[in-house]
This record gives C-alpha cells, sequence and structure tokens, in this order.
C-alpha cells in the first residue's frame, strides 16, 4: 500500500539501506518521454526517473 511503503522506502533510503542511484537507469527530462519508454520497452533501461523542469 503506497500510503506506507512510501514513507518506509524514505526511510530506508536515508538510512542508507536502499541505494537509489544503483537501481536507476537514467534520469530524464520530460521532453524526452518518449525516447525513455522506447528503451523501456527494447530492454535498454529498467528504471528511469522523470526530472520535471
Amino acid at each position: 500500500m503506497p500510503s506506507r511503503d512510501i514513507s518506509v522506502y524514505a526511510q530506508m533510503w536515508r538510512e542508507g539501506r536502499l541505494p537509489v542511484k544503483k537501481l536507476t537507469s537514467s534520469v530524464i527530462t520530460l521532453d524526452k518521454i518518449n525516447e525513455a519508454m522506447d528503451e523501456l520497452v527494447d530492454g535498454k533501461a529498467i528504471r528511469q526517473i522523470v526530472m520535471f523542469n
């Protein structure tokens, strides 16, 4: 359940027990979302963070 799990994951990250950088394939901007989705479909990426700037 997200209302419970997100706070647990955040605490794990703060404690250094959740290696977010190791679990991230790339960081993209919203204008690259189509290319990012293609990479997911092609298996070139697993997890991507979208930056909304």
